[in-house]
């Protein structure tokens, strides 16, 4: 068959002869393929790649020796350019239902789309021989996958991962889970868990064990519950690997700029997910008063240390935004902006009707799925606020990934 497109997700898509739709991984649009059946469900096929019988004009070598086999990338097979075009269709078919007379700009390309990456999560497995294996889950597999080099990774985290190697060995704790933060000094911070079913204290006391563990630093990797400063261009942010930071530095700048341009001086703001206060600092400085809501504890505290030194008092809330905000509500406070920046899994439609009763002429709504972007914000718009703009940035090279920031108003505020 013939690829013609890519879905959300990653894989191609063809047709059989009769006409029903393959999903292929690693293929191309315009590439001819030979594909192996492997699901038959009612309305489509997925499919196994078996050869590429006439290459599409995109397709092109994948910069890392493990594509196809590691399952962190899905179109590494793909040229840039082509990747960029894909995700443009890709987050416009998603939104489009949902878009109305909204302007949709230009997805945003990446800088660069090798080398990017400060955070990345790994796995690691120690076998009974006692060797280790550090990496990410193999292609459609629980599966381990060795990883000694990775070109998404910025130049001071990529040598890292044989640093963090070193740290594991001194834990006995036989698998878990490991984040790895560059900081902007070229330092690492290792967060360390445990997966399931080995147990928590264990590796606490051999952190404990270890003075060189213990919020200490073991080479340049720091291990435990220190932050360390990943901000951009003179602006301190205090951060832990275990906390959500994004991954790409220079398109979260581009992210932090759109906010701060869409955002009025002297506007009352409630901030909602605000994890570490990565959006919370830019927007403080436009705020004359400033409520931000994250739910976690160690990221609320980290938000409060961001927060500390601003100009503009900030109210860092540690609290559940599903409990907040109705609060909030019933106590009849107001707000001209709400700032969401939700897990990928969005809103409640509650929390959207609690939002919606604080009155904001303007919401900016941060998303890292085009598909529960859209259901929230047709849930907006029954509301009373209607999207005005939407931007699409490009945060994952190489990935299927796509973020956006959209622009709702109230009526007939622009």
């Amino acid at each position: 068959m013939e690829i013609e497109s890519l879905a959300f997700g990653g894989d191609g898509v063809g047709r059989r002869a009769d006409g029903k739709v393959v999903f292929v991984p690693l293929t191309v649009p315009g590439d001819r393929v030979d594909v192996r059946i492997t699901e038959e469900r009612a309305r489509y096929c997925r499919g196994e790649l078996l050869a590429v019988l006439a290459p599409a004009p995109d397709r092109r070598r994948p910069p890392c020796d493990l594509f196809g086999r590691c399952g962190g990338c899905q179109w590494q097979q793909l040229t840039y350019r082509a990747q960029v075009e894909a995700k443009q269709r890709i987050f416009a078919f998603a939104v489009n239902d949902a878009r109305n007379d909204a302007s949709t700009a230009p997805l945003l390309p990446a800088p660069a789309e090798l080398g990017y990456r400060r955070r990345v999560r790994l796995r690691w497995r120690r076998t009974s021989t006692r060797a280790l294996t550090l990496g990410l889950a193999r292609r459609a597999s629980h599966d381990l996958i060795d990883v000694r080099h990775c070109p998404l990774l910025e130049p001071a985290l990529e040598p890292g991962l044989d640093a963090v190697r070193a740290v594991l060995g001194l834990v006995p704790v036989a698998q878990g889970s490991v984040a790895i933060l560059a900081a902007r000094t070229g330092a690492l911070h290792a967060s360390l868990r445990p997966a399931q079913g080995e147990r928590q204290r264990e590796l606490a006391r051999a952190i404990e064990a270890r003075p060189e563990l213990a919020g200490g630093q073991v080479g340049q990797v720091v291990v435990g519950l220190d932050a360390v400063d990943c901000g951009q261009e003179g602006d301190t942010l205090w951060a832990s690997a275990a906390s959500f930071v994004q991954a790409n530095a220079a398109q979260n700048h581009e992210l932090d700029a759109r906010l701060g341009r869409w955002v009025e001086g002297g506007a009352t703001i409630l901030e909602l997910f605000a994890g570490v206060g990565n959006l919370t600092r830019g927007l403080a400085r436009r705020a004359r008063r400033l409520v931000a809501v994250e739910s976690s504890p160690a990221s609320a505290a980290l938000l409060r240390r961001n927060t500390a030194d601003l100009p503009c008092a900030v109210e860092a809330v540690h609290a559940r935004v599903e409990e907040e905000v109705p609060r909030r509500a019933a106590r009849g406070e107001r707000f001209d902006v709400v700032v969401l920046d939700p897990p990928r899994e969005g809103c409640a439609r509650a929390t959207l009707e609690a939002v919606a009763s604080l009155g904001p002429g303007r919401l900016v709504y941060v998303s890292c799925d085009p598909m529960t972007l859209a259901r929230d914000l047709k849930h907006l718009a029954a509301l009373g606020l209607r999207l005005v703009e939407v931007r699409p940035l490009d945060m994952m090279p190489q990935t299927f990934h796509v973020e956006a920031l959209a622009l709702l108003a109230r009526g007939e505020e622009r």
